[in-house]
């Protein structure tokens, strides 16, 4: 109580409790309306909200401007690697199944290495407790040899391994960019980075695909758009984004052209 006597609790309990309320009030309640979660997720909202009350608690804005950008600052970078850690940990898997081995100590896998990733011991479905040994190793990008190691010369048991997909740079970017496949965060990144994403590709109309080839930015717009104007695609939320972005751009380009030849 000694200890409580000598703190302004008006001046540093009120404004932590309140700054972490402000972060993390939409998550310690999942129950809160729609709206109301969707404000307190949102960027401007908290900053706004943390720059007033460090302002109200030290009265120097300089200060309290400080203190916001590098608290929202670290905030989003813990944010996204987590985003980052849970995407990796859930990556899409598959089993591979190996097969009984025969009369040898050795079979081969056809299976494709530029895709997945495989664990380094197969995994015996028949007996998990087995104490046999195996070494892996890669002939080529499609396949693997499977090898017993211990004194027996062969086995009779099913084997498989767990292969994990290799994520690409473009891959990771679609999941954190794409959690709502038709905003704009999302066409922007598959627009302008995501083009080798498989996800990206399969986002445009079939028709549109080789438009992703396309480097120069104006053409690749005009190629999206001509391929988008179809009664199939029309409707697509993609096709209706990117016509609206190019009317935006032909209008601009207008008053710029109105402008230097009045």
């Amino acid at each position: 109580m000694d200890f409580l006597k000598n703190v302004d609790i008006s001046k540093i309990l009120i404004p932590v409790l309140a700054v972490f309320v402000q972060i993390y009030g939409s998550r310690l309640q999942p129950k809160l309306p729609t709206n109301i979660m969707n404000l307190f997720n949102n960027n401007y909202f908290r900053f706004i909200i943390i720059l007033l009350i460090t302002y109200l608690s030290s009265k120097n804005l300089q200060q309290s401007l400080i203190i916001t950008v590098i608290f929202l600052f670290l905030t989003s970078l813990a944010t996204t690697q987590e985003s980052y850690e849970n995407m990796i940990s859930s990556a899409e898997g598959k089993v591979i199944n190996v097969g009984s081995g025969g009369p040898t100590k050795t079979i081969r896998v056809n299976f494709n290495l530029d895709e997945y990733s495989i664990s380094n011991e197969p995994y015996n479905k028949q007996n998990p407790n087995w104490s046999d040994r195996f070494d892996v190793k890669k002939i080529n990008s499609n396949t693997i040899e499977v090898k017993r190691t211990d004194a027996s010369v062969r086995w009779g048991q099913n084997l498989q391994f767990f292969a994990k997909r290799i994520l690409s740079p473009e891959d990771i970017g679609h999941l954190l960019d794409c959690k709502n496949p038709e905003s704009m965060r999302c066409l922007n990144f598959c627009y302008n980075k995501g083009l080798n994403s498989s996800f990206c590709k399969d986002m445009f109309p079939k028709e549109a695909k080789d438009c992703l080839n396309i480097t120069n930015k104006a053409n690749r717009l005009d190629c999206f758009v001509e391929k988008c104007n179809t009664s199939e695609n029309i409707s697509k939320p993609s096709c209706q984004i990117l016509n609206i972005r190019k009317s935006v751009r032909d209008e601009i380009k207008e008053k710029i052209n109105k402008y230097r030849n009045p």
